[in-house]
């Protein structure tokens, strides 16, 4: 992520980025207590981060050009949808897990989210 994509208008994209990296961040911290945190390892990169900050920017592209946006009108189903069953959960190939990673999806990718008293963790 470098500031020239994150700082792009509307202002609202930053936020999403931030979400992805701190969901990025959570499964991979996951990985260090397997079989806890996860009952296998799995292999998430960068390589998946970058795809979905992809989806992001294009999204948020296809609302038009504007300053803002209403956290709203972020079309949150698709990306929910994208990351749990094409991005991230096509690797999971356990219920389990893949239970663990919609939780995880869910509860960050919210228009809540961008309140700033709405937890993250």
């Amino acid at each position: 992520m470098t500031p020239a994509v994150t700082d792009r208008a509307p202002r609202e994209r930053a936020r999403l980025h931030f979400l992805l990296a701190w969901f990025h961040s959570i499964l991979l911290e996951r990985l260090r207590y397997t079989p806890t945190g996860y009952t296998k390892v799995y292999e998430f990169n960068e390589a998946d981060q970058r795809c979905a900050l992809d989806l992001i920017d294009e999204l948020i592209d296809g609302m038009g050009e504007k300053s803002n946006i209403d956290p709203e009108t972020i079309p949150w189903d698709a990306i929910k949808t994208i990351i749990t069953h094409t991005l991230y959960g096509a690797k999971i190939d356990n219920d389990y897990d893949h239970k663990i990673l919609c939780s995880l999806v869910d509860n960050l990718f919210t228009p809540k989210a961008f309140d700033s008293k709405y937890p993250l963790f």
